[in-house]
């Protein structure tokens, strides 16, 4: 699901701060819009309603795609492969996240493609 990422993007797309969006929904601060970017909860139905008419998008959309890869953001076209690999990817927990950067990391330094350690090439 992409929701999380799709709010994000829009989000910052728009211009708009994790305080504004809140704003707009009747939400006092940020932390629930942060909560719904970081896949730690979904907004009510009726507010993804209000998401996807604010920042211009289809409903189906919004739930469904990814959007940064359907509009082209995405600086290297991906192959489906790669499409495939980063749709599973933002779908596991952040710990599943982390050991899976963990094992590309070290699978990497075996074929001698990467120097440096993964917390100093990103910052998680």
């Amino acid at each position: 699901m992409h929701l999380s990422d799709n709010i994000r993007y829009l989000r910052k797309k728009a211009g708009l701060s994790q305080e504004d969006v809140a704003k707009k929904f009747g939400y006092e601060n940020y932390t629930t819009v942060q909560k719904w970017e970081s896949g730690k909860s979904d907004p009510p139905v009726k507010i993804i309603k209000g998401l996807s008419e604010l920042f211009g998008v289809s409903l189906d959309d919004i739930v469904k795609e990814d959007l940064q890869i359907k509009e082209g953001i995405s600086a290297i076209p991906l192959s489906k492969q790669e499409e495939i690999l980063l749709s599973d990817f933002r779908q596991l927990s952040q710990s599943g996240k982390d050991e899976i950067l963990k094992r590309t990391d070290e699978l990497l330094k075996l074929e001698g493609k990467r120097g440096l350690t993964l917390s100093e090439d990103i910052a998680l």
